[in-house]
């Protein structure tokens, strides 16, 4: 049960306060989550579904933005902001697995050159791909095994 009760015109003030003071950003979503679990006995209001939806798109998951909204059938008041954040969603969800296919492209023609990168080579496919050092050896690491593997020797 919720550590706090109120009415509906009482959470509808917070989730207010919570749009319009722009409290709802990255840098602060994890405290504004944790602050929300008190209030899950109000899950129900579409306020609260509109505040998880969007701690859901900071933490971008962006796929799960979709289908939270698809679920939902919201008041016009939520629903225009609603359907821009879906629409956002999507195109980032797009961007995303793009982004993802064309770092492993760079990074599969650099193993076709050298299956051994340097630290410093590491570091600028790191760059170029948005991944970590740790990553990029991962992802070498793991396709000089697949090639041992398959017998090829390199």
């Amino acid at each position: 049960m919720s550590a706090f009760y109120f009415s509906e015109a009482q959470f509808n003030c917070i989730a207010r306060t919570l749009f319009s003071r722009g409290i709802l950003k990255r840098d602060n979503h994890y405290e504004v989550s944790r602050f929300l679990q008190d209030f899950q006995s109000h899950e129900i209001l579409q306020p609260y579904q509109k505040i998880k939806i969007i701690l859901t798109f900071l933490e971008e998951d962006y796929a799960r933005v979709k289908l939270m909204i698809s679920k939902q059938n919201f008041s016009p008041e939520h629903f225009e902001d609603l359907k821009l954040l879906w629409l956002e969603a999507h195109c980032l969800e797009i961007e995303t697995r793009r982004n993802k296919q064309e770092g492993r492209d760079v990074l599969q023609r650099f193993f076709q050159k050298s299956k051994y990168p340097s630290r410093e080579e590491k570091k600028i496919l790191a760059k170029q791909t948005n991944l970590t050092t740790t990553q990029v050896s991962t992802f070498f690491a793991n396709q000089r095994a697949r090639l041992r593997k398959l017998g090829h020797l390199f």
